[in-house]
């Protein structure tokens, strides 16, 4: 098995139109056998007032806790069976944490809740987790889009009644029809895969990809994965700034994780091992 690590980098702006940053971020990586792994969880708030930040908070707070208390468990399992494991304890968790949402906002008479976009890298594998529509990109030959948003707008570029580039702008573009906490029962999208050799991930909220059409995406990743001069942290920065001299309008999260062989990852230094 290819020995990998990662080079993480990741922002969590506030933007300049917003009063508060309902955006929260998570990268947490361990090692195994001499190979790193990870989980990495990006959650964009919505709801009035403070709602929409309490329960991406509570997101975040919540897979960090099951990291600390059940992954050196997980470890233990066969290879064969860790990732079957993972995916059964992130669905009963994320079912959980949507119920708690959920009575919270009826409790208080409030509507609110968080989208969810999570990724777990193991070896030649990952795992995704995803509702609402932040986004997780992974990009191999080509820049492949492995979420489909929960949103009234992506039900319309479906039925062909909007284009990509019309959807970017259109005023329901906001508009979810699945996110954690705003209904009693979630629909979790579930994906696994094999992760290509130098992969480069990336997980965003709305307030970055809206600013990018797909080729944008692509090119600035391809960059970060031809030019071994060039972090992943360093392409973060460079997205965030785009983005603020266009006014940035909303919050902007985002996370790049390059998976390198460890003779490249020689040529880095000042990995993030965890952001919040």
């Amino acid at each position: 098995m290819t020995m990998k690590s990662f080079d993480i980098g990741a922002v969590c702006n506030i933007g300049l139109k917003k009063a508060t940053n309902q955006d929260r971020i998570l990268a947490l990586v361990g090692e195994t056998k001499g190979e790193e792994f990870g989980v990495f969880v990006v959650s964009d708030g919505i709801g009035g007032m403070d709602f929409g930040e309490l329960a991406s908070e509570l997101t975040i707070n919540t897979v960090k806790k099951w990291w600390e208390t059940r992954i050196t468990l997980i470890m233990r399992q066969q290879d064969e069976q860790l990732l079957e494991k993972v995916d059964e304890e992130l669905e009963k968790l994320l079912h959980k944490l949507n119920k708690q949402i959920f009575e919270h906002g009826r409790r208080y008479g409030r509507s609110g809740g968080t989208t969810l976009s999570l990724i777990f890298i193991y070896g030649q594998d990952f795992l995704v987790k995803h509702t609402g529509d932040s986004r997780i990109y992974m990009l191999d030959s080509s820049l492949i889009r492995l979420t489909k948003d929960q949103s009234w707008i992506e039900r319309e570029v479906d039925c062909g009644r909007l284009s990509e580039e019309q959807a970017r702008m259109h005023p329901k573009r906001n508009m979810l029809t699945m996110c954690l906490g705003v209904f009693e029962e979630v629909k979790i999208q579930s994906l696994r895969g094999c992760v290509p050799m130098n992969a480069v991930f990336m997980l965003c909220s709305d307030g970055l990809y809206g600013y990018f059409n797909n080729d944008e995406l692509e090119k600035n990743m391809l960059d970060l994965k031809m030019k071994v001069s060039t972090s992943a942290q360093e392409l973060a920065n460079d997205l965030l700034a785009k983005i603020i001299t266009e006014g940035a309008h909303d919050n902007i999260s985002l996370i790049i994780i390059s998976t390198m062989t460890k003779s490249i990852l020689e040529r880095f230094k000042n990995l993030i091992r965890y952001v919040r």
